[in-house]
């Protein structure tokens, strides 16, 4: 790891590696060496923490621990076991904490054998300077019983085979797939499960996962099963003593044999020590993975590995269930390239192995993977819930690479100058159809293109790739980080076909028109077909073109882009145009060239600008240019070396016959259709054009070879037949003048004429009057369609002055009645006003009318009929008076 710093003085001034020696890459990259200081990181700021393997102890067996460490800043101390308070149970160690400091970097303890079972020691750091070291992974030890083996006594095999006794979704649910939750993966075990109550539950057999046509491993030691949300904890105890075997498995035990795959077993310690030894649990995973998950052409072999023994770890005995956030998280999984969600059964494997890749129907090539170092694992997962649709999730350790790169295929490409790191892996037994995947057009060098789609894969690989390709005097650097997908083929005649996706870096550094010229491309995002084959034969060739890799990488040209604006400008109100470019390998991994192709940017040849073109451009990479014939340029560029850069340009849209250059000349698709070619000198200040098929009005003629554009002239070498007739055969030469449409051009015209000067002159006279007479005659075509238009629009403009008299007066009328109805709502209003407080006086009199008559009812003295105002017809109650006379 290289690390950038500014520039101001020597960057090792300031030494940040923490430990270890400071060494200056660039004058802005410096790298720690960490080499004798037991530190690591990339300013070796990680301390190690030696611990070797124990391995197997019998009863009462000691075996010295001797552990070393980096030294430290400060003290630290180390805990072998999680407690040491408690008993020592199977496995004694004295002392349980040692201690370390500056002057003090190692330290022994002794590990004494005492009760049959498999032990381990899981280290804890504390002190002062424990955040500055790592915490060594767990050891396992085994302490023998002194029996003999019995499991593989029967059967001659390294695998360990599925058990029948089986824990029951209706006692207690346990592993649920979110994709079918109406399934769950079931465990079956070679002894009787213990009810550990609500928490789970225990067993001391070998147990297997079931699901959809999938049997898999989980413990060639016994587990206990917790349940945990919708996901399951794994555990084997830290004092693992093997316990009795119950003989009641829901009536389904039966004795082990070589004829039964069913039975009931319970491993003794010397079956741990062989299982080890085999290999049996990675065994019997692949065994079973290679049956039903991977595809025919690939073999992951486990090979004998003699240490097997001395590096014990928990991950010999049992795999891990997670999820794919927690996979993730697993020591050697972090770079392992999950597609999906699932529930994830994990094999991390420290042994070393082996692969066979099928070259062909008969042939295999076989290769051979190192053990990891220690603490580090090949991480191979499956997901449980799709059972035998699951693919087959494979991480690597990166220290193995130096393996990987050594087969065939790669090594190819690494013996021209690449260099690869393969972090992951998926395989899948059937091709698994990529959604979303467009339609790709493969072009190969500069003259065809054909699609090839990719619609199916049956390996994809997490990578990081570079090439480095010098040719003359251009240099090319391409850098690749993501995923490609592969669809494997065995046989050459087909092509094989790739589609990656991730991040691009490309630096090409050229010499045109004898000075450098950059290309720079960082981190671009993108997808990149990649195609290859062995030789085919194209038509340009008159033999085998050697085909191999083409990477196709699509970005924008940005207005800022200088490079491409030595030869193209982008078009009038546009701020940037879109570009594939290609990068082609032969099929000896070299590159024979660079390819870029866009239908947006303008060609530029001096002053002429040249539009509704698409182009094609090439940087030349071998002197193979494959469908590149540079045969017209050999006056000037004489061999692929010579040019800096070629270019060749095609009317587009496709459909279009011909582009109007000027008034006097017609340029027509020549051969396989390419309208223009410039070449672009690589020492030199010199670029020469080519029309390739021109049409000269005033000639009557079609020059079918390319007239030649240089420094303002052109010229046409050969000779041609004008004015349709076989006797006049001329060369043509011509000088244009600065301007961007060329309308001004000045041709001689040298040749054979055979009926006399005077003859040739009146043909060529009268073929230029013709041609004015064409052109006027066009223009007062024009003129009358002009004319016409013209009167038509003057009708249109009498009809509409007319339509809008009408409507002013029907306006003027409308707007007058609007007047009217105006004033009218206005007296309206005042008159409701009025009548609104007349009603209101009237209603203020009616009420003390009201008051008056009631008054009077009660004070009157007679007979009276007493009638309100407000309720006419209605008689009150009468009310009488006596008068008492004295």
């Amino acid at each position: 790891m290289h690390i950038l710093v500014i520039i101001g003085r020597p960057v090792c001034d300031n030494n940040t590696c923490v430990h270890g020696k400071c060494i200056e890459v660039s004058q802005s990259e410096f790298r720690c060496d960490c080499t004798g200081t037991l530190y690591t990181g990339e300013r070796c700021h990680r301390g190690l923490i030696l611990v070797p393997d124990i391995g197997e102890l019998s009863f009462r067996e000691t075996f010295d621990l001797q552990i070393t460490t980096a030294v430290p800043n400060e003290t630290f101390t180390l805990a072998l076991r999680e407690s040491c308070t408690s008993g020592g149970g199977g496995l004694f160690v004295q002392p349980c904490q040692v201690k370390f400091g500056p002057s003090s970097t190692t330290a022994t303890s002794t590990i004494i054998g005492g009760f049959p079972g498999i032990y381990y020691l899981n280290f804890n750091v504390k002190g002062p300077s424990a955040t500055d070291f790592e915490v060594p992974p767990p050891v396992a030890v085994i302490v023998r019983s002194g029996r003999s083996p019995y499991y593989f006594t029967k059967l001659d095999s390294p695998y360990v085979y599925n058990s029948c006794c089986e824990l029951e979704e209706s006692q207690m649910p346990l592993l649920k797939c979110e994709s079918n939750p109406r399934a769950s993966v079931q465990f079956t075990s070679s002894c009787s499960w213990e009810s550990l109550g609500s928490s789970g539950w225990k067993t001391s057999g070998i147990i297997f996962s079931n699901y959809n046509n999938l049997s898999l491993p989980v413990s060639v030691a016994g587990i206990e099963m917790s349940k945990r949300d919708s996901s399951l904890s794994l555990n084997v105890p830290a004092t693992k003593q093997f316990q009795k075997c119950e003989r009641h498995c829901n009536g389904v035990l039966k004795e082990l044999s070589d004829d039964e795959k069913c039975y009931e077993y319970m491993p003794t310690t010397e079956d741990l020590s062989e299982f080890a030894s085999k290999q049996s649990l990675t065994e019997t995973f692949l065994a079973e993975a290679q049956l039903k998950l991977l595809p025919k052409w690939l073999k992951l072999i486990v090979p004998d590995d003699s240490n097997a023994l001395k590096k014990l770890v928990e991950a010999d005995y049992r795999v891990s269930i997670a999820s794919e956030t927690e996979v993730l998280q697993l020591v050697g999984c972090e770079s392992l390239l999950l597609d999906k969600t699932g529930q994830f059964s994990v094999l991390l494997h420290n042994g070393p192995l082996g692969i066979d890749i099928s070259t062909s129907t008969l042939n295999t090539e076989q290769q051979s993977l190192s053990a990891p170092n220690k603490g580090s694992f090949y991480c191979i997962a499956v997901d449980l819930c799709s059972g035998d649709a699951s693919p087959l999730y494979l991480s690597v350790p990166q220290l193995i690479q130096k393996d990987i790169v050594r087969i065939s295929f790669l090594n190819k490409f690494i013996r021209k100058g690449w260099s690869f790191k393969m972090q992951s892996f998926i395989f899948w037994e059937n091709f698994v159809k990529i959604n979303d995947v467009p339609t790709f057009y493969y072009w190969n060098g500069l003259t065809h293109n054909y699609e090839l789609p990719m619609q199916e894969s049956d390996v994809k690989i997490k990578m990081a790739s570079t090439g480095l390709f010098s040719y003359g005097e251009t240099n090319v650097s391409f850098s690749f980080d993501g995923n490609v997908s592969y669809k494997y083929t065995l046989k050459r005649s087909d092509a094989d076909d790739m589609l990656s996706f991730g991040e691009y870096s490309l630096k090409v550094t050229t010499k045109l028109h004898g000075k450098h010229e950059s290309l720079s491309l960082q981190n671009v995002s993108s997808s990149a077909f990649i195609h290859f084959q062995d030789p085919v034969t194209f038509s340009c060739s008159t033999g085998a073109i050697p085909s191999g890799i083409s990477f196709k990488l699509s970005y924008r040209v940005e207005s800022t882009d200088g490079f491409f604006f030595n030869f193209f400008q982008l078009p009038y109100d546009t701020s940037h145009c879109p570009i594939d470019m290609f990068m082609n390998l032969n099929s000896l991994q070299e590159m024979n060239g660079l390819s870029f192709y866009s239908n947006c940017l303008e060609l530029v040849y001096d002053s002429l600008v040249l539009g509704m073109l698409s182009h094609k451009f090439y940087i030349p990479m071998d002197s193979n240019t494959l469908c590149i014939d540079p045969r017209d340029f050999t006056n000037y560029f004489p061999t692929p070396s010579s040019f800096g850069l070629w270019v060749q340009s095609s009317l587009f849209p496709s459909h279009l016959s011909y582009y109007q250059l000027n008034p006097l000349f017609k340029l027509q698709p020549g051969k396989d259709r390419i309208t223009v070619s410039l070449g672009f000198s690589g020492f030199a200040n010199e670029k020469v054009g080519l029309l390739h098929s021109v049409e000269i009005a005033v000639l009557d003629g079609i020059f079918e070879s390319p007239i030649i554009l240089r420094d303002k002239e052109l010229s046409f070498t050969g000779s041609t037949v004008i004015f349709n007739n076989e006797f006049y055969l001329a060369e043509l030469k011509g000088a244009s003048p600065t301007t961007t449409s060329w309308k001004q051009m000045m041709i001689s015209i040298d040749g054979w004429f055979p009926r006399s000067d005077d003859r040739f002159l009146v043909r060529l006279e009268g073929s230029i009057r013709q041609h004015l007479r064409n052109i006027a005659n066009r223009a007062r075509m024009r003129l009358g369609t002009a004319n016409d238009e013209v009167s038509a629009a003057s009708d249109g403009v009498m009809a509409a002055a007319t339509a809008l008299g009408d409507a002013q007066s029907q306006f003027t009328i409308a707007e007058q009645e609007y007047k009217q109805r105006l004033s009218s709502k206005n007296r309206l209003e005042s008159e409701l006003v009025e009548a609104e407080e007349v009603l209101q006086n009237a209603t203020g009199e009616l009420k003390m009318a009201e008051e008056a008559i009631a008054d009077l009812c009660e004070i009157e003295t007679c007979t009276r009929m007493c009638v309100s105002t407000s309720r006419p017809q209605i008689v009150t109650e009468d009310v009488y008076k006596t008068e008492t006379v004295t």
